[in-house]
């Protein structure tokens, strides 16, 4: 029996395989090509491998099942392809630094069968955590294939070796950051082929004080000192020095620069600052940390001729552009005022620019034609792709609700392991609760890695493991990861913004833009939400379990942000259906606090003004709430911001609340996401005692009653309404105002009652009182909101197809119509010619009315008093 499973599943996986490896225990499956009478059965192959072992299987069946390619050892079997792995990586490859993300091409000509999506990477990370584990035999037999035991230092000898040839090439060692080493390039060792060497020394220049003394000087050898320049800054500056000093050669006394000015690859430019970007805004950035800049520095901008005190930062399009124009004048070189100044167009500080008349003319000139260009650039508005500040606003809004999306997705398929014992409901996975660990693992970590080396089942649970979830752990700490990186992104944005990186732009005028308003204050509520739904939907001990898993998978050097992410995803007391802890969640909110001041103009804008200019779709005061609605869902997040206010400033809260939850408490946060305001808000005095006004039963007996009013008299209008054949195309165009106001008053008594169907038997910030919950159950009826539900989308769907059809026959209409004027008045015109009479006139009691009744005025009018007289 076994002999004919092993040749059917030698078939099945021979395009795949030149083996065939089962597990200890096999049961056939219940589908083709499997015998019938064998489908069901278990085979026992853990016992065959044994009796092979100890030498009583028969002769000939060994032989049988080794010309098919049966696996008797699995784990040597698993071995050999992992030396043969290595072999043919380095091979192709010239080393064994095999990336931590690498795996084997599927269908490479170049790998065995066996080794198609291998993941080589994860293999060599394996092997070089348990290298203390490794019998002696493949301890050796890797050594003699050249197996990088330690990465980092054979990195970095292949480093210095890149190092060496860059020197060899360009005459230093300044690498730009984006520079990468040419593939299969001739002059560069095969091992230096691919790697990032500009990354390479900027990290190398980060670890600079970590680095031993021996690696230190390997690098200060590279040459005369200081070749290798451990400090990026001072090299960047002497390098901008150089290329300011280039610049004001070539292009002559006045040196303007373009935005997107890069330095050519060409003479007299320094050779090590081809290519780079020589901006503006650097020069700005001068001007603004002029107080904190070293006396050594100040004195080398002011032997070049730098202007510190210059009031209007501004970069004019125009005159960048025209900078060879500029340059191709002949300045009289005696006569030139040697000024810098660069990213200003202001027409009184012409003479700074240049003393010389002719080049002073085709400056005004300049100028003067691109004050138009600049107020185009104005007018493109907040978005313009031209607009860094908008853009870069843009940008991260969108990749905050790409983030939360991501979340939500992740978080409806969680490993039932990682939330605990209770919710694993397969017993086969109980065997991991073992290996997973919490944050305590960092405080140890060899205690607990002893724990799992120490027990071989660990072990193999532990590879198992890793082997079921390392890509749902992935994408785990990806998202983790990304929530960071948009937090780090969001907070370099205000910092920015404060230091007057985008020079049109501050804190206090892109409030003042409704496009800048809206993203500023989203940026900050996306923020926001992101620790609310991480925290709701993806419990803190799970988020621990992921994060260490993780980490012990990939190992401490491949994480960047490791310890940033662990800061994010430490759990806070917060577990979904049980009560907040004290301080939450503005504890959590303080672990990268964004900055007071954005947070504090955020909520002013939010608390005073009508933020997404919903006015005009709620027009009517009893819908305020509703236009409100979306700002008072940002509102309520950015608060946590601000914990201060909620506690202590009662006036601020009063405004906030009888502006926004003056007839409601129930709010919506994201998408599918809803809070109780009297629970949320009952730990904070000032909020709680804002909201007690709103909570109160007589106010909530006045909005119930109103709601049940509304729903009422909208039930009258919508059956009126759908009533057959009143909405024809006349009625619909004569009464679409009418329409459309019904419509919209019971989209709010709908949103108002469905929401605060969630309200709470007893609220706790009225002493328990259960009187609210009461008056709504009274004074609402759930049959009633359902016909208002369904004769609402009922008559939205009528008005729908009934606009889509007057849409669609629009331009046919416009065009009849044309046609039907234009013959008219041509029949018009030949009627005065006197020879043809009007055919095409039909009887028309209101126009023979209107011609009578005008007849008669005529008749009675009279020669004015005035006209009498001067006759």
């Amino acid at each position: 029996m076994l002999l004919e499973v092993v040749q059917i599943a030698r078939s099945i996986q021979s395009s795949t395989s030149d083996y065939v490896n089962f597990p200890a225990r096999f049961t056939v499956p219940d589908v083709t090509p499997w015998p019938k009478s064998l489908r069901g059965r278990t085979i026992q192959v853990a016992r065959v491998r044994r009796q092979f072992k100890d030498g009583v299987l028969p002769t000939a069946v060994v032989e049988a099942l080794n010309n098919v390619g049966f696996v008797w050892d699995a784990k040597q079997h698993n071995w050999t392809l992992r030396v043969l792995a290595l072999k043919t990586y380095k091979s192709l490859y010239h080393n064994l630094l095999v990336p931590y993300e690498f795996t084997v091409p599927p269908h490479a000509a170049t790998w065995s069968r066996d080794l198609w999506g291998c993941k080589l990477g994860v293999a060599v990370t394996n092997i070089r955590s348990r290298a203390h584990q490794l019998p002696p035999d493949r301890k050796a037999e890797l050594d003699a294939l050249g197996f990088v035991w330690d990465s980092h230092e054979l990195t970095f000898d292949i480093k210095v070796l890149a190092l060496n040839t860059y020197k060899q090439l360009h005459g230093h060692v300044h690498v730009p950051f984006e520079f990468k080493v040419p593939d299969t390039h001739p002059s560069w060792p095969p091992t230096c082929w691919k790697l990032k060497l500009g990354r390479a020394v900027h990290d190398l220049r980060c670890r600079g004080d970590h680095l031993t003394p021996e690696r230190r000087d390997v690098l200060d050898a590279l040459g005369y000192v200081p070749l290798f320049v451990w400090d990026s800054h001072e090299l960047n500056w002497d390098m901008k020095l150089q290329a300011l000093a280039t610049f004001k050669q070539v292009f002559g006394g006045t040196l303007v620069v373009p935005q997107d000015f890069v330095v050519p690859s060409t003479a007299p430019w320094p050779q090590r600052s081809w290519s780079m970007k020589l901006v503006g805004q650097a020069v700005t950035n001068m001007r603004f940390r002029a107080d904190s800049m070293s006396a050594e520095r100040h004195a080398q901008l002011e032997a070049i001729g730098f202007i510190w005190d210059y009031p209007e930062l501004r970069v004019d399009a125009g005159v960048l552009l025209q900078i060879k124009s500029i340059a191709a004048c002949e300045f009289d070189k005696e006569n030139t005022n040697n000024h810098i100044l660069l990213g200003s167009s202001n027409e009184d500080h012409i003479n700074a620019f240049n003393d010389d008349a002719s080049s002073n003319r085709i400056i005004k000139a300049n100028i003067s034609n691109t004050t138009s260009d600049r107020r185009d650039l104005m007018e493109l508005g907040f978005l313009a792709e031209e607009n860094d500040c908008g853009q870069s606003l843009l940008r991260l809004v969108s990749r905050g609700s790409a983030i939360i999306a991501e979340l939500l997705r992740l978080s409806n398929n969680i490993p039932g392991i990682f939330l605990g014992s209770a919710f694993v409901e397969d017993p086969e996975q109980r065997k991991y609760l073992d290996i997973l660990f919490d944050f305590a693992y960092l405080k140890n970590p060899e205690e607990f890695e002893n724990r799992v080396n120490s027990d071989t089942d660990l072990l193999d649970v532990d590879d198992e493991f890793m082997g079921n979830h390392e890509d749902i752990l992935d994408r785990f700490y990806q998202l983790f990861d990304s929530i960071y990186k948009y937090i780090q992104d969001f907070l370099a944005f205000c910092d920015q913004l404060e230091k007057g990186f985008f020079i049109q732009h501050n804190l206090a005028n892109i409030l003042l833009n409704t496009d800048g308003a809206q993203l500023l204050c989203e940026a900050l509520y996306l923020y926001g939400v992101m620790l609310l739904l991480l925290d709701q939907r993806i419990p803190g001990p799970a988020r621990e379990r992921m994060v260490i898993a993780f980490f012990r998978n990939k190992g401490e050097s491949a994480l960047e942000n490791i310890d940033e992410v662990c800061k994010l995803c430490r759990v806070t007391g917060f577990l979904p259906g049980s009560p907040k802890p004290a301080q939450y969640p503005e504890r959590y909110f303080k672990r990268f606090a964004p900055p007071k001041e954005v947070v504090s103009m955020v909520i002013g804008k939010l608390q005073t003004d009508d933020v997404y200019l919903q006015e005009p779709a709620f027009p009517h005061r009893d819908h305020r709430s509703t236009r409100l609605a979306a700002q008072a869902s940002v509102l309520y997040v950015v608060l946590y911001f601000a914990p201060d206010i909620l506690i202590h400033e009662k006036s601020t809260m009063r405004e906030i609340v009888d502006r926004h939850f003056n007839d409601n408490f129930i709010i919506t946060t994201y998408m599918g996401n809803v809070a109780d305001l009297s629970l949320e808000w009952a730990p904070y005095p000032a909020a709680r005692l804002a909201l007690a006004n709103t909570l109160e039963v007589s106010n909530l007996v006045e909005i119930v009653k109103a709601k049940m009013h509304t729903s009422a008299s909208s039930i009258v209008s919508l059956t009126h309404f759908l009533t057959e054949g009143v909405l024809t195309e006349q009625y619909v165009l004569e009464n679409i105002d009418a329409l459309l106001d019904c419509i919209r008053t019971a989209n709010v008594t709908i949103r108002w009652t469905i929401l605060h169907s969630r309200m709470q038997e007893t609220i706790p910030m009225m002493n328990h009182s259960g009187d609210q919950r009461r008056v709504f159950d009274k004074g609402t009826d759930p049959d009633r909101l359902v016909t208002l539900l369904l004769q609402t989308s009922q008559l939205e769907w009528k008005l729908k197809h009934e606009f889509e059809r007057l849409l669609a026959a629009k331009e046919d209409r416009w065009q009849h119509c044309i046609n039907e004027t234009c013959d008219r008045l041509s029949e018009l015109s030949e009627y005065f010619t006197g020879e043809k009479p009007l055919t095409r006139v039909e009887r028309n009691e209101d126009l023979i009315k209107w011609f009578a009744d005008t007849s008669a005025k005529v008749r009675q009018q009279y020669l004015p008093v005035t006209f009498l007289w001067l006759l």
